[in-house]
């Protein structure tokens, strides 16, 4: 199903929607690849368990990257400068001299080429090298898969017409109790006993810091307002961190929620070494999210990807070769 949610710059902006044998419901929009909503029915009637904003309009003017397929690099570049092929590549810059999550122009700011195939929401683009500022002409296919085991897989294949970078990922905002609560009952696990050290501009450094006795360590389950609480004394006032994910099986868990009643969760499985995990400490009262009190913590952010220190390390693993296609995928399985 396919509906017209708005217009951003004379463009026409659709939603998609595909339900499963369940009665789950995915939508998605055509600004951004954008995972729009998720609504699950518990016995309490159907929860949507995504954030998001009314109108097209808040998509193109809000900070945040609500739930947006973020790429060409997701995560934080230093100065905007990598290394490919053993050479320095400069790349626009969009926050305090770094590049953010692919720049001003990534690949959050197009209306992509869109349609539904059975559970599939498919969407294309060509992002060509003068738009974004990166190596090389870019095509790309983002596909949202909702099966009947009430799993959502993204999926991620892209070519370029030369050596480039590539590290996309879904700037996906959960919360599971929905009904404008903030994510402070809620509980998280995480398949990691590192996280990166971050300097002043929340750029790696290079180093790795231990998360045992410290209040970012949810290796078991643990409560996200305990933690939230234990960090107020630092200026993020929560979690904005990157977490080393322990090597494992592709299929394992990497990261579950669990919504404050257990009635709820969500676990995402990715082959990826790193997860973003952002817990909402900048939202506030400007942040028109439907069904919610614009405030902090009223949503958190997991965002499967490469470690960004691959971005200057030149390893390899963010490198996307001419005339190579290169696919990458997530996948979220709710329970509820």
């Amino acid at each position: 199903m396919q509906s017209l949610f708005g217009q951003i710059n004379g463009q026409p902006v659709t939603k998609y929607s595909v339900t499963n044998a369940n009665g789950v419901t995915l939508s998605c929009l055509s600004f951004g690849a954008t995972w729009y909503s998720l609504t699950v029915p518990t016995d309490d009637g159907p929860r949507d368990v995504v954030l998001h904003y009314r109108t097209a309009e808040e998509y193109d003017q809000a900070s945040s990257f609500l739930c947006k397929t973020i790429g060409r690099t997701a995560g934080r570049i230093g100065k905007g400068q990598a290394t490919l092929n053993g050479q320095l590549v400069q790349v626009p810059t969009n926050e305090n001299g770094n590049t953010l999550h692919g720049g001003k122009h990534g690949l959050h700011d197009l209306n992509w080429d869109g349609r539904t195939e059975g559970s599939r929401i498919i969407f294309t683009c060509h992002m060509p090298s003068s738009v974004d500022g990166y190596p090389g002409d870019l095509d790309a296919q983002v596909e949202y898969l909702l099966d009947d085991n009430d799993t959502v897989t993204i999926s991620y294949s892209a070519t370029a017409s030369e050596d480039t970078l590539w590290n996309p990922t879904c700037h996906i905002y959960f919360n599971l109790d929905g009904a404008d609560n903030t994510i402070n009952a809620q509980d998280m696990q995480v398949l990691a006993d590192q996280r990166l050290e971050l300097d002043e501009e929340k750029i790696p450094t290079g180093e790795f810091l231990p998360l045992a006795e410290t209040p970012y360590n949810f290796k078991t389950q643990a409560n996200l307002g305990t933690a939230i609480d234990g960090l107020q004394d630092i200026d993020e006032k929560g979690i904005d961190d990157v977490y080393v994910i322990n090597e494992h099986d592709e299929n394992d868990p990497v990261c579950t929620l669990w919504s404050s009643d257990k009635k709820v969760s969500v676990a995402l499985t990715s082959p990826r070494n790193g997860l973003v995990v952002y817990s909402g400490n900048h939202f506030e009262a400007a942040d028109d999210l439907e069904g919610y009190e614009g405030r902090p913590y009223v949503g958190i952010a997991v965002e499967a990807q490469t470690l960004p220190t691959a971005a200057t390390d030149d390893s390899g693993t963010i490198k996307l070769a001419a005339d190579e296609q290169r696919d990458d995928w997530i996948s979220y399985h709710f329970a509820y």
